[in-house]
C-alpha cells in the first residue's frame, strides 16, 4: 500500500513555532476610558497560527461552512473577510509575485485584551487574538490554493501576516480592559525553496501552462475525455513522496516525473478545469498520529451528479494491469468505502459535494449513417482518404507512445542521440532555429520540441545550454533568462 500525503496547502503538517516579534505603539498612551492607539508590527506566519491553534485546541464552527448552492468553487462558501483575501491573492499573486498586499476587512474582528501592548498580553488574550486572526483569514488561503492548483511555486506556510488594529481602554471592578479591533492586515508571499527566485518561478509557471493547454485530451463527452486525461496521467507518472516536484501538477511533466496524491489531483483538475467540467479537490483519509491525510476528485457529470474519482490508487506503477479503474467515477456506495471525510484539529470544513449514491454508468452516442445524396468527385474522396490514413497513422503512434514513465504528450527530457554525427563548427548556443542569433524565437521552438510538436534533433544537442548532453525545462528556462 502507498504513503500518501498533501502538503501543507492543506494545513495539516505541524511545525514548531518560532518566537514573536515584539508589536511596536506608534502613539503613546495618555489614559482614559475609550483612547484609540493605532498599533502594528508583530508578524504571524499562517504555519505559527495553524501550530498554537492545534497546541490549544482551538477549533470551531467558522462562518465559511455554508454552501447551499453546491458550486464547485470553494470560492463561494467564504464569508467577506475570508473573500476579501482570496480576492487579493487571486488580484496579486496568480502569477508568481512576492509583492507585499495589504487588505482591509470588510468586518473588522474585536476581542477583549488585558494589555494594549502585545508584550503584557495573557495566555487567554493571546488565544482570542489567534483565534480571530485565523478565522479572517485562514479560509480564504485555502480555498484559492484549491481552486487555482496552478499556483503551485507558493509556499502557503510562509505566508506573512502583520495586522494593523486599535486599542480602546475601558474600566469596571475588576481593572483596566481593552478591546481590540483588528482592521487590516499585510501579506507577505514566499517562493518554495524548491523553484529558487521569483523569475524561475515564473518560467515554471509558463512551462506548466502550455503544458496543460497543449494536453491531448480524445473523446466527445465527458466520461471519454476523463478516462483520456486519467489514463495519461497514471502513465505519465509514478509515486515518490521524495521528488522535487511531487506535491504538483508540474511534477507530471519535468523529470523525474514523480508526484503524490496531491499532485494527481491537482493535474486532474487543471484538465478539468481546461475542458470545463466541474471538478474539486477533496482532503480526507486524516491519520491523527502521523498528520497525514489524501487528496482525490470529485466531478459532475452531464446527468448532474457528482462522482470520486481516486487516479492515484489506481495507478498501479509497474504492477499488471498498471492502471484499473476501481475508483473511476464512483458513488458512495462504493467509493465511501475506502475515502472518508475526516478533518484534522484546524483543517477548514469546507462542504463538499454530495456523490451519487450509485456509480456511473456510461451510455455511449449512438452513432448516425450519414446519407449520401451526391456522388462524391476523385478529388474529395482522395483527400478523405488521405486524411483518415493520416488520422489512423497518429492514433497508432499516440497509442504506442502511452507507455509508463513517459510524459503525456510532451517530450520534457531527450538523452542526445548515440549514434556518430556529421562534423559541424562550434554553434552558438541557444540558436535553436540557426539563424545566427538568441532570440524569442528560439525559445518558441524550444517549447515546442519539449511539449512533443516537433522533433528534437542532433543539431539541438548542439546548441543545448547547460551541456548535459539533455534537452529539457533547463535549457529552457537558462534560454529565457538570457533573452531577456
Amino acid at each position: 500500500m502507498k504513503k500518501f500525503t498533501v502538503s501543507l496547502v492543506t494545513a495539516l503538517v505541524v511545525c514548531f513555532v518560532s518566537a514573536f516579534g515584539a508589536f511596536s505603539i506608534s502613539a503613546e498612551e495618555s489614559g482614559g476610558d475609550s483612547e484609540q492607539i493605532f498599533i502594528s508590527g508583530g508578524s504571524v506566519t499562517m504555519e505559527e497560527l495553524q501550530q498554537h491553534m492545534e497546541e490549544k485546541g482551538l477549533v470551531g464552527d467558522y462562518k465559511i461552512l455554508s454552501n447551499e448552492e453546491n458550486k464547485f468553487f470553494y470560492y463561494d462558501q467564504l464569508d467577506d473577510n475570508n473573500k476579501i483575501v482570496y480576492n487579493a491573492m487571486k488580484e496579486y499573486w496568480i502569477e508568481p509575485d512576492t509583492s507585499a498586499v495589504t487588505v482591509k476587512f470588510a468586518e473588522p474582528f474585536t476581542f477583549t485584551a488585558n494589555s494594549s501592548s502585545i508584550s503584557m498580553w495573557s495566555n487567554s488574550t493571546l488565544d482570542n487574538y489567534y483565534y480571530a486572526l485565523y478565522a479572517a483569514v485562514q479560509g480564504g488561503v485555502n480555498a484559492f490554493f484549491f481552486d487555482y492548483p496552478e499556483v503551485f511555486w507558493f509556499d502557503p506556510s510562509g505566508i506573512t501576516f502583520d495586522p494593523y488594529y486599535t486599542s480602546q481602554r475601558s474600566f469596571n471592578i475588576w481593572g483596566g480592559r481593552y478591546t481590540i479591533t483588528v482592521t487590516q492586515v499585510t501579506m507577505h508571499a514566499q517562493v518554495q525553496e524548491v523553484y529558487g527566485d521569483i523569475e524561475t518561478a515564473g518560467m515554471y509557471a509558463n512551462y506548466l501552462e502550455e503544458c496543460i493547454n497543449n494536453f491531448n485530451i480524445e473523446g466527445d463527452d465527458r466520461y471519454s475525455k476523463l478516462k483520456s486525461m486519467y489514463t495519461q496521467v497514471a502513465a505519465a507518472v509514478t509515486y515518490n513522496i521524495d521528488a522535487p516536484y511531487h506535491d504538483t501538477a508540474l511534477g507530471m511533466f519535468v523529470e523525474p516525473f514523480q508526484i503524490v496524491c496531491e499532485g494527481y489531483s491537482e493535474a486532474i483538475k487543471l484538465l478539468c478545469d481546461r475542458e470545463g467540467i466541474p471538478c474539486v479537490s477533496i482532503v480526507g483519509n486524516y491519520d491523527e498520529s502521523t498528520k497525514i491525510a489524501h487528496m482525490w476528485n470529485y466531478v459532475q457529470m452531464e446527468d448532474g451528479k457528482w462522482y470520486g474519482l481516486d487516479c492515484t490508487w489506481d495507478d498501479r506503477d509497474g504492477e499488471v494491469p498498471d492502471i484499473t479503474f476501481d475508483f473511476f467515477l464512483k458513488g458512495s456506495d462504493s467509493f465511501l468505502k475506502k475515502h472518508y471525510l475526516n478533518f484534522g484539529y484546524i483543517f477548514m470544513r469546507f462542504t463538499y459535494p454530495e456523490l451519487s449514491t450509485t456509480d456511473y454508468v456510461y451510455q455511449k452516442p449512438a452513432e448516425t449513417t450519414p446519407v449520401v445524396t451526391d456522388k462524391p468527385d476523385v478529388t474529395t474522396l482522395a483527400t478523405e482518404v488521405t486524411s483518415a490514413a493520416t488520422a489512423s497513422h497518429v492514433t497508432e503512434t499516440t497509442a504506442a507512445s502511452e507507455t509508463k514513465n513517459t510524459a503525456v504528450s510532451t517530450v520534457t527530457t531527450t538523452s542526445a542521440p548515440t549514434e556518430t554525427s556529421v562534423s559541424e563548427p562550434e554553434q552558438l548556443k541557444g540558436d535553436f532555429n540557426n539563424d545566427g542569433e538568441v532570440t524569442i524565437a528560439d525559445a518558441v521552438l524550444l517549447q515546442k520540441k519539449l511539449l512533443g510538436r516537433i522533433r528534437v534533433t542532433a543539431y539541438d544537442f548542439m546548441t543545448e545550454l547547460n551541456d548535459d548532453g539533455k534537452i529539457d525545462i533547463i535549457d529552457y528556462i537558462i534560454l529565457m533568462r538570457i533573452i531577456r
